[in-house]
């Protein structure tokens, strides 16, 4: 293992480029089944890190996630790399699930996942069912059809908080043709299917009637028909994991 585990930071050190700081590494969880080492590596002097996974057998490294926040050992293959928005439980060095934080956190988790933020119930595969509503046009330069006969798409917002805003609620149609409001009064930024053709999520500014004439930046993101809807600011990027 020892050998292993020091190809497995020679690997890491060379993944980091000319140039690059000092690192610093987690222990590094043995993955016995897929014959690898999953761990955490940060530059020096910053808090996030991201989650690698090394197999020495093969001299390959990947990346697992992150930015990392907290990282804990489970049973046997199991790791824990918690984020802003929750837990990725990794069971041989491979995302199986995705446990959501109450809220969003922020800072550095304590090393003992005993300390951690409460979780909500159910995984990310619980998303909100949208609102039934009745049939509305559609204009094709604003639909997206999903996998299983799905689609997702945009209208012209029906309750603007004031007159005069051009903004959009976003609707889902179902394989058997239900159709369900999913968010409203959205300025869409961009969005992004998952691979599995079925999975997405989208970023917009969202005007909320109350409180004054409230606007927010959201990220949304759903499974066909459902939805979740996240309040973390400004997105830079909005891109999907082909691996989770």
């Amino acid at each position: 293992m020892t050998a292993a585990l020091g190809l497995a930071l020679a690997l890491a050190a060379g993944a980091g480029g000319a140039g690059a700081g000092p690192v610093v590494f987690s222990p590094p969880v043995p993955c016995p089944r897929a014959h690898a080492l999953v761990f955490t590596a940060r530059e020096a002097g910053q808090e996030r890190a991201d989650t690698l996974m090394a197999t020495p057998g093969t001299g390959t490294l990947s990346w697992r996630g992150g930015p990392v926040r907290g990282f804990a050992c489970g049973n046997g293959d199991t790791a824990y790399a918690a984020s802003l928005l929750g837990i990725t439980v990794l069971a041989a060095g491979a995302p199986v699930e995705f446990l959501r934080w109450e809220t969003p956190i922020t800072g550095v988790l304590d090393p003992d996942p005993a300390r951690w933020p409460r979780l909500r119930s159910g995984s990310l595969t619980g998303w909100r069912p949208g609102t039934p509503v009745g049939d509305v046009s559609l204009f094709p330069e604003r639909y997206h059809p999903l996998a299983g006969g799905n689609l997702l798409f945009l209208v012209n917002a029906q309750n603007p908080p004031r007159r005069g805003l051009f903004l959009q609620d976003l609707h889902g149609r179902d394989a058997d043709g239900r159709e369900y409001a999913l968010a409203g009064n959205l300025e869409v930024r961009g969005w992004v299917p998952a691979p599995d053709s079925l999975h997405w999520a989208l970023a917009a500014r969202q005007h909320l009637p109350d409180y004054g004439g409230q606007v927010r930046e959201v990220v949304l993101a759903g499974e066909g028909t459902r939805v979740e809807t996240f309040a973390l600011g400004h997105a830079r990027m909005l891109a999907w994991d082909d691996e989770t």
